[in-house]
């Protein structure tokens, strides 16, 4: 559920109170699903747009069609809400309304969260005592102020200030030109893979990709059908050796080696000519060698 997807004000020691979900954790909920899902297609349009040498962004500055895109994002932004707010049943116009029910909301939960900082500060300082005495001196001011920094729960507050924060334009213009270079990461990636098993070295790699699942996947069957054949004991082995079952077994497992081998030389253009697929990857293999060296 949305609630249990939420990490705001957890409960403390001493505090049972089950947080309720509110207003504002829908609403939080629902700006982080429309900025990372529903506003993506949004985004790869604008793409372009960002799609701008550090150099030229530091002479020239932002462009004019960027300024242009950012307007239609804090439109679309801005329909998304109104929808949303249609949807908790406020009546198109009434934004007044939903923005002091969100701010209550918002409020109640920072309420609640302060309340859990105290009864964790509480309990740290009953446990505190029964360690050191009764007479043991209170916690100082500055160290409670830690304790309250490092231990406090995440508020709704803290997510809406998030989010208000996406409606800047420096925010907008950061999070366009970080897709622009996780996009080129991306495809530079998908160019290194393609290049690996295209290239030069690409009939190795994918050798080595056939070999693996040929003995790891493909022969996995194959392995359950004839473990019972070698539960042997170590002694019996030693006393009498393998048994011609298990001869047998062997004899079987490298027929279908064999003939998946030949299927991956027909495959790659050496017809069933396993000796010049292997003479191909001793080549390769020396070649490498001599690059790393």
């Amino acid at each position: 559920s949305r609630k249990s997807s939420m990490m705001f004000a957890l409960a403390g020691p001493d505090d049972e109170e089950e947080p309720q979900e509110t207003l504002a954790h829908r609403f939080c909920a629902f700006a982080m699903k429309t900025l990372n899902e529903d506003m993506d297609p949004l985004f790869q349009r604008f793409l372009p747009m960002f799609d701008q040498d550090h150099r030229e962004l530091v002479q020239q500055g932002e462009t004019h069609e960027q300024y242009a895109a950012y307007r239609e994002y804090v439109g679309n932004l801005e329909e998304h809400v109104s929808d949303f707010a249609l949807q908790e049943g406020f009546s198109p116009g009434d934004g007044g309304s939903f923005l002091l029910e969100l701010q209550k909301a918002i409020e109640d939960d920072k309420a609640r969260a302060e309340k859990q900082v105290q009864a964790f500060l509480m309990h740290m300082e009953q446990q505190r005592r029964m360690k050191l005495g009764p007479e043991a001196p209170p916690m100082e001011e500055g160290e409670k102020e830690l304790m309250k920094s490092l231990f406090r729960p995440q508020t709704v507050e803290d997510m809406m200030q998030m989010l208000l924060h996406m409606t800047e334009y420096t925010a907008f213009s950061s999070l366009m030109r970080a897709k622009v270079k996780q996009q080129k990461f991306m495809r530079e990636l998908e160019r290194r893979k393609k290049e690996l098993l295209e290239g030069e070295m690409g009939l190795a790699h994918r050798f080595i990709r056939f070999a693996m699942k040929l003995l790891n996947d493909d022969l996995h069957e194959f392995y359950t059908k004839c473990m019972h054949i070698f539960d042997q004991e170590v002694e019996n082995l030693q006393q009498q050796g393998h048994t011609h079952a298990q001869y047998a077994a062997f004899q079987e497992y490298s027929s279908i080696i064999e003939r998946r081998l030949l299927e991956f030389c027909q495959e790659e253009g050496f017809g069933q000519d396993a000796q010049a697929l292997f003479n191909e990857l001793s080549r390769l293999i020396e070649k490498d060698q001599e690059e790393v060296a």
